[in-house]
């Protein structure tokens, strides 16, 4: 692999975590502990309704805990 070509690769390999990790989270939220779903779409909670300075409910989007 040439040299100057090595940071692009990581960018791309590090965009493709967050791409995966984005889908994930999506799909957790659906799928919900309780075993009722809850499509993104249907909910109050859309990416493009959330505001600098607005408190979200803790879910799979938007908490990162691991349990």
């Amino acid at each position: 692999m040439e040299p100057d070509k090595h940071p692009l690769n990581l960018g791309k390999l590090l965009v493709n975590f967050q791409s995966l990790e984005f889908i994930l989270r999506a799909f957790l939220y659906e799928k919900d502990k309780r075993g009722k779903p809850k499509p993104l779409a249907k909910d109050k909670f859309t990416l493009d309704a959330i505001k600098k300075g607005d408190i979200l409910e803790d879910n799979a989007f938007t908490n990162y805990d691991n349990s």
